[in-house]
């Protein structure tokens, strides 16, 4: 019932925070190599994870329930808005190729819609013994997105990314990141 915010939300998610990456891409393009540059790219048009968003709000004692119902409408917007996005802003980025939209919507689709609705389904049938088991299956769900983080740290590393590009990689993503989080933080408080 409190649209405004979700209003406020989904523009920052999909159209704000897109768009900063137009000036940051003029701004930066010369000192980012154009890999790490199209990392920065989806990190402007992917929407943030239910987690980190019901985690962050909670921390500062927002509205968690509208944080819940945000994060969530955003990822399932996301499905379609960041194949878009990327198709639309990759060539801003210099990207070569077309990304195949609706393959790639239908995988996401797969990937993040189907589990969901399939959890939902089985809801009913599992709550209790999940409830039952809350502080093992917290500790679980964070396990396994460590393993995921972990994994994508290790596969990182098998492609070369230490060996090909060094340290210093890691001193400009840092501080690509930070910028673009700090631009955001200040103008959606």
């Amino acid at each position: 019932m409190r649209w405004p915010i979700h209003v406020v939300v989904q523009v920052l998610t999909f159209a704000f925070f897109p768009l900063l990456f137009l000036p940051f891409h003029a701004l930066f393009s010369g000192v980012i190599p154009p890999a790490l540059m199209l990392g920065f790219l989806y990190l402007c048009v992917l929407p943030s994870t239910i987690t980190s968003s019901v985690a962050m709000t909670a921390m500062a004692k927002g509205n968690v329930p509208a944080a819940i119902f945000n994060a969530t409408l955003s990822s399932l917007l996301g499905i379609v808005m960041t194949p878009l996005l990327v198709n639309l802003m990759a060539d801003t980025q210099g990207a070569a190729g077309d990304l195949p939209l609706l393959d790639t919507i239908l995988g996401i689709a797969r990937m993040l819609l189907l589990p969901l609705v399939v959890g939902q389904l089985l809801r009913p049938l599992l709550f209790g013994w999940f409830n039952r088991y809350k502080s093992i299956t917290g500790k679980l769900d964070k396990l396994v997105i460590l393993l995921l983080v972990f994994a994508a740290f290790c596969d990182s590393v098998a492609a070369g990314l230490w060996r090909d590009h060094g340290v210093e990689i890691i001193g400009v993503t840092l501080a690509g990141a930070a910028v673009l989080l700090t631009i955001v933080l200040v103008l959606s408080t």
